[in-house]
């Protein structure tokens, strides 16, 4: 099911594990993170091929990760783009796997990611190649510490 109010996903959501995915046409970040900690690690990138092949990695990642929920990042701009109706085809993959799915918005988490990389030192194929799975770790942890309260 498909959430928008972060209350009603997180009552769906039965541990305490999250995937975070930055949706991109050519590639998707991935991350996971942990609701008691509000941390998240970035894990992969997967460089898109089929919608088949983009469900099973995702799919591996959860079973290894024990996820308990999916939040997937977009923007809220309000406008309907080509990359808005991707996102719904992807979206409408994903209920096989029978998960609460939670969009949220993750406005700049790659540009964000970009400049943590480039202060670090890292050179921009290296960026490139990683900026969309600490992205995705970057709307996590926004999403965990805005949406969970203190322990």
């Amino acid at each position: 099911m498909l959430h928008t109010d972060s209350d009603k996903f997180l009552n769906q959501v039965s541990g305490s594990c999250l995937l975070g995915i930055d949706f991109g046409m050519q590639k998707i970040g991935i991350a996971v993170g942990y609701i008691k900690t509000k941390l998240a690690i970035p894990i992969t990138v997967i460089q898109r091929k089929t919608p088949k092949l983009d469900l099973e990695i995702i799919a591996s990642n959860i079973k290894q990760f024990g996820a308990c929920g999916i939040l997937i990042g977009a923007m809220y701009d309000g406008k309907t783009t080509k990359l808005d109706k991707h996102l719904e085809r992807f979206i409408c993959n994903l209920y096989v796997l029978n998960m609460p799915i939670m969009l949220v918005n993750e406005e700049n988490t790659t540009k964000i990611a970009q400049h943590i990389m480039r202060e670090s030192g890292m050179v921009r194929k290296i960026r490139d190649a990683k900026d969309d799975m600490i992205a995705a770790s970057i709307m996590l942890e926004i999403f965990l510490n805005n949406t969970i309260s203190n322990l």
